[in-house]
């Protein structure tokens, strides 16, 4: 498995660190394939002065990502104390028990259960954002059937709820947009 240390431009080559000092030998010929469901290089045998019969496999989900993706979020914002409808766009869903949505916001996140709807569609109930507070951009991740997080994501807001107790006027008649004419 490796660990990439983070890109600073799309053109340029990134620093990998491996996880192990365990290195296959330089060799020619191997037969070389890639598992789709587990998302990994898989390299067997080759020559290196004999015939070698050894196998590695280097996990690459970090960089190639699970089979499936998330496009869009709707609706893109809710209040702080959750509980909010969402669909959740992408490609590739599956149903599952196991399918969770999460919502990741600097160091921490929230993880919800995500319903299968179709192969682009999950919906969700937002989780409550009471005790870290409002957010923008808090980046929204998928997992199916709790196989690796998508490495697309999308990007929901919690906002403050307003209490109508606290508030001399309050509802959609004070929208501009909602005004009548006098």
């Amino acid at each position: 498995m490796i660990d990439i240390e983070g890109i600073k431009d799309g053109n340029n080559w990134i620093a990998v660190k491996p996880e192990t000092d365990a290195f296959p030998k330089a060799r020619e010929n191997p037969a070389i394939f890639y598992d789709q469901n587990d998302s990994r290089v898989l390299i067997h045998g080759g020559w290196s002065n004999n015939w070698l019969n050894d196998m590695w496999c280097l996990n690459v989900s970090t960089i190639t990502g699970p089979p499936y993706a998330i496009f869009d979020i709707s609706p893109k914002l809710g209040p702080l104390t959750g509980k909010t409808k969402v669909l959740i766009k992408g490609d590739g869903f599956k149903d599952s028990d196991n399918n969770i949505v999460r919502f990741s916001y600097g160091k921490g996140q929230l993880d919800v259960r995500g319903d299968y709807v179709s192969d682009q569609e999950l919906s969700a109930e937002t989780p409550s954002f009471e005790s870290i507070g409002p957010k923008e951009n808090v980046e929204v991740f998928v997992s199916i059937k709790g196989g690796d997080f998508t490495i697309t994501s999308t990007f929901y807001t919690y906002f403050l709820n307003t209490k109508a107790e606290n508030c001399i006027v309050y509802g959609p008649g004070i929208l501009t947009e909602n005004v009548s004419g006098n």
